[in-house]
């Protein structure tokens, strides 16, 4: 008997897994009966098989319904643990039974668009795309390894971008390699599209620079080490935290390079040397490092004396493992015996996120005008896009930044100019 269109939206029961329904059935009978559409079975095709090899005969239901798709997927979902790219594999082939005109003879009920088919399999549309690639790009080994939830959808689309030839080794070496492979297109991609971007930026006209602003381009802790006694009235750094306990999806490794403790430690030194007699340092972490920064940093020459937390709203919930973090801690330290130039500066602030990493523009200048005499230079050491730059530029104070990224480098100076 011929399977309708629809059943074949599941993978079908094999090996093991087919002996097992078959001696169930063998032994108590067919419990449920095998539902017909048009001639052909709509749902049941494992229960068809197992009771030719348990010697059953099967028993039959017509389909009564107007959606006999939404129906499979309800029943399937139901009985099967599959995994989300299982289920986007299937919205991918259910969304494909609309392209070109149906059989008279297999009707398939209402036609369901990618969005409409991704809510049904509860999947997101995104991954339902990425399933498409898979089925009509992939090799058959790799459609099959996503079916069998052996291997991710994206992991999966990833791989499906190289040439069939190429994509057969890959998928006979097994998972692992699948999934190594698929890292290295992906971050063959990302580094394309960093290139793309930073020599848009180059070949942009020059920005204006403005009057008291310096650039450092390179490694903060080899440019620190190259900058003279400057005495700078206060030293801002963000470095780009490591967590060892995060992929790389979602972490700031995507956006920059990071920086061991130890590292940060020896930069801070190094900003120490150049600081005015008094002054202040002022360095942003994570409450999840905090523990882990305060046993790392016993070497740190700056005294700590207090901190504070920027209360983050709008955007999007950021990355944490316990609870999502909303706050951001700033943590205070001295060189010398420093006051503070104002009293009222707040130890919190609230405001909506920004560009990645990108502090509070507004905090910035209460912290300028509170720690940074007018007499010397603010300096930057993990500049970014540089927020503190606009900061000082729009307070009259002298600043000195040093970014190793020169994409990010060009946007701050870029931004400058706009303003």
């Amino acid at each position: 008997m011929n399977a309708h269109p629809l059943a074949a939206l599941f993978p079908l029961l094999a090996g093991p897994d087919l002996e097992a329904l078959a001696a169930d059935i063998g032994a108590n009978g067919l419990a449920e009966p095998i539902v017909l559409l048009d001639g052909q079975i709509l749902d049941g095709r494992n229960r068809h098989a197992a009771c030719s090899l348990a010697g059953v005969d099967p028993s039959f239901s017509e389909y009564v319904g107007a959606d006999p798709a939404a129906w499979v997927v309800s029943k399937n979902l139901h009985r099967r643990h599959l995994s989300e790219s299982q289920r986007a594999m299937v919205a991918s082939r259910l969304a494909g039974m609309g392209r070109g005109k149906p059989s008279v003879n297999r009707p398939i009920g209402p036609f369901k668009t990618q969005p409409e088919a991704a809510k049904l399999l509860n999947v997101s549309p995104r991954s339902v795309k990425r399933a498409r690639a898979v089925q009509t790009q992939g090799v058959a080994d790799l459609v099959d390894a996503v079916d069998s939830g052996a291997v991710a959808v994206s992991t999966a689309a990833e791989v499906a971008t190289l040439p069939s030839a190429e994509q057969a080794e890959v998928v006979a070496l097994g998972d692992v390699e699948i999934l190594k492979r698929a890292k290295e297109i992906k971050t063959a991609r990302r580094d394309a599209k960093r290139a793309a971007r930073a020599a848009r930026v180059e070949a942009e006209a020059t920005p204006v620079e403005q009057p008291g602003v310096s650039w450092l381009s390179g490694d903060a802790l080899a440019e620190l080490r190259g900058l003279g006694d400057c005495s700078v009235s206060m030293v801002h750094a963000d470095p780009p935290w490591a967590y060892a306990n995060q992929r790389l999806h979602g972490t700031s490794e995507g956006h920059y390079s990071l920086s061991g403790m130890p590292g940060i430690v020896e930069a801070l030194n190094e900003a120490h040397r150049v600081a005015a007699d008094d002054s202040y340092l002022l360095c942003w972490t994570t409450f999840a490092l905090l523990h882990e920064w305060f046993t790392a940093s016993g070497g740190l020459l700056w005294t700590y004396k207090s901190g504070a937390a920027w209360l983050k709203t709008g955007g999007r919930p950021g990355i944490g493992f316990h609870w999502r973090g909303r706050s951001e801690p700033l943590l205070l330290y001295t060189k010398g015996s420093p006051r503070p130039l104002d009293t009222m500066v707040p130890a919190g602030y609230g405001s909506e996120v920004g560009e990645h990493s990108e502090k509070p523009e507004g905090w910035l200048r209460l912290l300028v005008s509170g720690f940074a005499p007018t007499t010397a230079p603010v300096l930057d050491i993990y500049a970014g896009r540089a927020p503190l730059a606009r900061a000082c530029v729009a307070m009259g104070r002298d600043y000195i930044g040093i970014e190793n990224s020169p994409e990010r480098l060009g946007e701050a100076r870029r931004a400058l100019q706009i303003r």
